[in-house]
């Protein structure tokens, strides 16, 4: 009687391990078309698509105005200052008007 040892596994292992990985392909290549699809509809519609730098252009932007409309209520009278005011007050009109 001979032994012969192999590394390699039964066929009904191989079949199954291929399934997952066909699976799991699948579905990476369902979810890149879903995000293809998103984006292109996104693309398509009337909102801007933002980037990190221009989220962080938002950001730093809204720290000037909240600083400078801060400043006027602690007494600064300067013009940067009063527009920074009048910009947060209609924000916050419109903010709680919805």
């Amino acid at each position: 009687m001979q032994v012969v040892f192999t590394n390699s596994r039964r066929k009904e292992d191989r079949d199954h391990s291929t399934d997952v990985s066909n699976l799991e392909r699948d579905k990476m290549k369902d979810e890149l078309i879903a995000r293809d699809a998103r984006g292109r509809a996104l693309e398509n519609s009337k909102y801007k698509v933002l980037t990190t730098k221009d989220r962080v252009d938002i950001t730093q932007e809204l720290k000037q105005l909240y600083f400078h409309a801060g400043r006027f209520s602690q007494g600064a009278r300067d013009y940067l200052a009063v527009e920074a005011y009048k910009t947060y007050q209609k924000r916050e009109s419109l903010g709680n008007s919805r």
